[in-house]
């Protein structure tokens, strides 16, 4: 028997309310050659994605929607990770520190801990 139970729209607020972990990807841009890369000899000297990094700018609708929300729900003090993901996302130092101070400058209610993959 397949479940054909529908997911409302309560239940997708409530966990994006309640959210645990946010990841972004930063960028696909590396500057290494690793050998345990999965995507090394996929890229080599063919890389589409080489010059594409994440701004505030794409992300800020998104950071925005999260804030108000998490300030109607009133959910405080709910502990959310914030992950940076890419080739290698020290490449855009930038956007992180951007996003970190956004997050910090506009979530009073939120507490954040941030890491790097």
């Amino acid at each position: 028997m397949i479940n054909d139970r529908r997911i409302t729209a309560e239940e997708v607020i409530r966990n994006i309310s309640y959210l645990n972990q946010l990841t972004l990807e930063v960028t696909n841009a590396c500057n290494l050659a690793c050998e345990y890369c999965a995507y090394r000899d996929l890229y080599v000297n063919n890389n589409p994605k080489k010059d594409m990094y994440m701004t505030l700018d794409k992300v800020r609708p998104l950071f925005d929607y999260l804030s108000d929300l998490w300030s109607k729900e009133g959910i405080v003090e709910h502990l959310t990770y914030i992950s940076f993901y890419g080739g290698e996302p020290l490449l855009n130092m930038p956007f992180i520190k951007d996003s970190v101070n956004y997050f910090n400058n506009t979530n009073n209610t939120r507490r954040f801990r941030v890491s790097i993959q």
